[in-house]
């Protein structure tokens, strides 16, 4: 199944090659017994950690499951300010870890060591695709590691990640089962009646919370059958499934492992979900007190859901926040207590907003610096008239500072955390962006994060997790005198300053979930007394990213911003709380005081950092990085084709390699037509060390045939071989919200012509007995800027402009041809009913060739691409560049062309679902109305340009429609289908097209 390879091949590639691995650097290698570390030089520190660490995990999952084969290669890579890692088993075992710890991340925030937590996952993966018995491995020992032959690749990602949390969680002290967030995210699906069935778990669903239900419900599905049946049927199962010969029969290969299905076993634990929540408070009307807290939640803005994150106060009537509500691009919103809320401006990411009282707003958004870089920096909106908020064009204060979490001071400076090597830290920045000062020390071992000045911008408060344990630590303006308020081992954030300075509110989930808390800021150094801490609310589904407003509605209470976890996402919540709960003066100077006495036994009595990771970082002599081993081909696969009108069977082999940070890529195959031993190949490489430009080089050889005929019968066939090389390079300038390209290059075509039979070669024109050979210069560009909203059926709101030139010329000869090709896409949505936006979507393409072109452009077909469903047998159709749905492709051919397209595209449902285990899932539907039209002509004289059987024909039209169909194969790889039916309006006649067609393909339409 060369497609579904490819498919698998793809998804593993994506975790190497597009994920932020930086190979214009310089790079090592430390080798341990099972690993091999590669490392940038900055990271050398931290590479030599994970070692260690990996070893360790190795080990551990070395007690429950089968070793993995042959060394695995780690890649730490700090290119990027995400938190993340993946694995692969394809075409070796290799993961990649981001270095950076994840402090703005509430699913990963509980752990020890971000090291510790993110190898135990990723090499869970390892241990877990790379296991194949039965059939498996036998038929690995003939084609190799061949992405179909990996059994455990076959099944859904709520099993795979869901099995790499419990492991996760089980060998080390933090783990996402042992956090709050996943437990509070599940509790809220329950309250709401939104638990979702295993059919619903998807990598490609865009319900919330989108593709971590799979680590979400996953891993509650693990969790509980190991805690009912015992931990040891959880490896058990990866043997079995291991040699399943169908392995997406999950629930056969559970009843045979757990005694019980996987359906039945989710069925178990979403009852008990459902009747935990149903039989306890968390069932109360949510602006309800709750007795014995002291915050009362008074109003709830309108058309929350999905992503809301850090709200803050405009002024006394006014909230902020970032948000993607799945309709429109991310952006930040204003809300007007009592009104609907309005979207001000655009955002690359969503980060904290911190409001100026000019009106302008002071932002972090992600932005890439060249094709391997990416990270935040500080910008810049202005207000408006009258102070109001600001919706203009954004100024960028800094550029490649790696900056998030920004809080500007009343005099325009700013407290920010930076992303260094491995590490965040605390810096301060001026309000024009030109000065930056580290606040803090650089720490693996101790990240900060969510600075806030206080009121008098005399001292800022911010979170630093050490020994494992998070603190709220309040610092002066140049970053001294640090001193812990309040510590725990939980996840503490988001700290806001009481509007009198003498307290902080912050969040924990000390108690199970993520509530508000206050402490007294205290008099002395040390850390605070932890019993002077006091929780303030008690939310169903956790409370996070809160603020303080500086003025309450009176005297005695004050209101509190924040965001709260619901079954649909997050809602952003105003809390009333009394002023005397969170005043210093509730703690006397002296209780302040004498905590400073008290706190170090406190202290001593919390966990540190987990004993059984207290492992020596190695200490291996380090190497140049070497990218041989892990380029050679490891697997092999046979590809079969059928040629078109009985002219033979084309079998074959291809495989391909890349090393494991991306410098080098390949792809070889070779083919033979079993009717006329005709042989086709093609050998690809692709050079990627430099920033800019990508280098490529290609080889191919392949047989193309037409029919020869003589008063309308076919006497024979017309063949003809190329062979092609190319040599490329590519610009690249990825950005957030537009991406640009440039190819450069030459190429050189050969053709040389014979017929079958042989002996009617001699009646044809005496071109076709002759080699032509073709050198060419050729310049291709693209450039987008279109926006692709995670609920959209279409893109929208942008072009997409696409053009190359070709110069040709004939060796031997003076002739020469040129052609040219042009495509503009442009999308306009609509704010029209339904869950996306509707969308008016419009191509246009032209083309032109001169006389001596060797090649006609073709008119017709339908635009799409292709899926193969067994070896030989595909659905779908190719990417055209004129298309003509209605008609067949090749309609008409001349050296000159133009098509243009208009679709308006509308949303139907999204059922975001599946159909039980069954390996398919729908998550969007959609009807696109449509209308295309084409030409393609051959002027007299274009010869030989043109085949003798061109014509000068009418401009050929059809409408139609569409239901297209936002899916996932496989459970969770992404694919449009689409099922259609054209009516020619005219030149049916001329090119013998049906009154009515029916086409189904892959992929979209432009």
């Amino acid at each position: 199944m060369r497609l579904l390879a490819v498919c698998v091949a793809f998804a593993a590639w994506a975790s190497v090659a597009y994920a932020q691995v930086p190979a214009n650097q310089k790079w090592s290698t430390i080798r341990t017994r099972h690993f091999n570390v590669h490392f940038t030089p900055r990271l050398e520190a931290q590479a030599r950690h994970a070692a260690a660490v990996a070893e360790r995990a190795y080990a551990n999952l070395a007690t429950e499951l089968v070793r993995p084969r042959g060394i695995i290669d780690i890649v730490i890579s700090d290119a990027t300010d995400v938190s993340n890692g993946s694995a692969t088993v394809f075409p070796s075992n290799r993961v990649v870890v981001y270095a950076r710890p994840p402090v703005d991340q509430p699913s990963l925030e509980s752990y020890d060591d971000w090291t510790v937590l993110v190898l135990q996952h990723e090499l869970t993966h390892i241990f877990h695709l790379d296991r194949s018995r039965g059939i498996w491995s036998a038929a690995q020992h003939v084609f190799g590691r061949n992405p179909v032959l990996f059994p455990n690749y076959a099944t859904p990602s709520w099993l795979a990640e869901g099995l790499a949390v419990y492991y996760e969680s089980r060998f080390t002290s933090g783990g996402r089962l042992l956090g709050s967030y996943h437990a509070a995210v599940a509790r809220a699906a329950a309250v709401d009646h939104r638990v979702p069935t295993l059919g619903e778990l998807s990598l490609a669903t865009s319900r919330f919370p989108f593709g971590e239900s799979v680590y979400v419900y996953g891993s509650f599905v693990w969790d509980d059958l190991a805690q009912r049946h015992g931990a040891e049927t959880v490896p058990a199962f990866v043997e079995r499934s291991s040699a399943a010969v169908i392995p997406i029969l999950l629930d056969r290969e559970a009843k045979r492992t757990f005694g019980e299905t996987f359906t039945h076993a989710w069925n178990h634990w979403r009852d008990s979900a459902l009747k935990n929540v149903s039989d306890s408070a968390e069932r109360s009307r949510p602006f309800v007190a709750t007795p014995g807290f002291a915050a009362v939640p008074e109003y709830e803005v309108p058309q929350g859901g999905r992503q809301i994150l850090f709200p803050r106060w405009r002024d006394d009537s006014t909230i902020v926040y970032a948000a993607n509500n799945g309709r429109e691009s991310q952006g930040l919103y204003a809300a007007v207590l009592g009104r609907v809320p309005g979207r001000v401006s655009r955002r690359n990411s969503l980060d904290a907003n911190s409001v100026r009282s000019d009106g302008s707003v002071v932002f972090s958004q992600a932005e890439y610096r060249d094709r391997f870089h990416s990270g935040g920096d500080l910008y810049v909106q202005r207000g408006g008239a009258a102070g109001g908020i600001a919706g203009g064009e954004a100024e960028r204060l800094t550029l490649g500072a790696r900056l998030s979490a920004p809080d500007a001071r009343a005099d325009g400076e700013i407290v920010a955390v930076q992303t260094i090597p491995a590490a965040t830290r605390l810096v301060r920045v001026s309000a024009d962006g030109k000065r930056i000062t580290p606040l803090t020390a650089a720490s693996v071992d101790t990240p900060w994060t969510a600075p806030r000045w206080s009121p008098d911008g005399a001292r800022i408060a911010a979170v630093r997790t050490m020994n494992g344990a998070s603190e709220v630590v309040v610092l002066d303006s140049a970053g001294a005198g640090a001193r812990t308020i309040a510590r725990a081992v939980a996840v503490l954030r988001s700290p806001a300053w009481s509007p009198d300075a003498t307290s902080v509110l912050y969040t924990s989930d000390q108690a199970g979930s993520s509530q508000i808390y206050t402490v007294a800021v205290g008099s002395g150094p040390g850390a605070a007394d932890p019993s002077t801490a006091r929780q303030l609310t008690h939310d169903r589904g956790g409370v996070y990213g809160i603020d303080v407003l500086a003025s309450g509605r009176n005297a005695d209470s004050v209101r509190v911003a924040s965001t709260v976890l619901r079954g649909d996402g997050y809602h952003v919540v105003v809390w009333t709380v009394p002023r005397a709960s969170i005043q210093g003066d509730a703690w006397s100077a002296a209780t302040a005081a004498s905590s400073v006495a008290t706190s170090s036994a406190a202290i001593a009595t919390q966990r540190a950092r987990d004993p059984r990771w207290n492992v020596p970082d190695d200490t291996s002599r380090a190497t140049h990085y070497s990218p041989w081993r892990t380029l050679l081909p490891t697997y092999w696969s046979p590809s079969f084709t059928e040629e078109a009108e009985g002219r033979g069977t084309v079998i074959g082999a291809f495989t391909s390699g890349v090393d494991v940070i991306g410098r080098h890529a390949y792809y070889a195959e070779a083919d033979v037509n079993t009717s006329n031993g005709n042989v086709d190949g093609a050998l690809s490489y692709s050079y990627n060390r430099f920033i800019n430009p990508v280098l490529s080089a290609s080889l191919q050889q392949y047989w193309a045939y037409s029919n020869i005929t003589r008063a309308g019968n076919r006497v024979g066939d017309l063949e003809r071989r190329n062979r092609l090389l190319r040599l490329n390079a590519t610009l690249v300038r990825p950005r957030a919200r537009t991406y640009a390209a440039l190819t450069v290059g030459g190429e050189l075509e050969e053709r040389a012509y014979s017929t079958d039979p042989g002996d009617i070669r001699s009646a044809l024109d005496p071109f076709y007995a002759r080699i032509h050979r073709y050198p060419a210069a050729v310049m291709a560009g693209v450039f987008s800027n279109v926006q692709r909203p995670t609920v959209s059926i279409s893109s929208e709101d942008g072009v997409v402009l696409r053009a190359s030139v070709r110069q040709r010329w004939e060796k031997g000869t003076q002739a020469a041809g040129r052609s040219a090709v042009g495509i503009a896409s442009g999308y306009k949505s609509l704010d029209l009913p339904g869950f996306a936006h509707h969308v008016i979507a419009l191509r246009v393409a032209g083309g032109v060739a001169d006389s001596r072109s060797p090649s006609e452009y073709e008119v017709g077909g339908v635009n799409g691409s292709s899926l193969e469903v067994v070896p030989g047998i595909a659905i779908g159709s190719s990417g055209r560049t004129f298309p003509l749905r209605g008609f067949a492709a090749g309609s008409e051919a001349g050296i000159r062309a133009v098509s243009a397209s208009a679709e308006y595209r509308l949303p139907l449902a999204v059922p975001s679902r599946g159909l039980g285990l069954f390996p398919f899932f729908v998550d969007r539907a959609s009807i696109a109305l449509f209308a295309d039209a084409a030409r393609a002509s051959c002027p007299a004289g274009a010869a030989p340009a043109c085949s003798p059987s061109s014509e000068d024909g009418p401009t050929l039209a059809a409408v139609g429609a569409e239901f297209d169909i936002d899916s996932a194969i496989q459970f969770d790889v992404p694919y449009r289908f689409r099922v259609g039916v054209a009516h020619p309006v005219r030149g049916a006649d001329y090119a013998s097209a049906s009154a009515l067609s029916v086409f189904v393909t892959v992929g979209g339409t432009f």
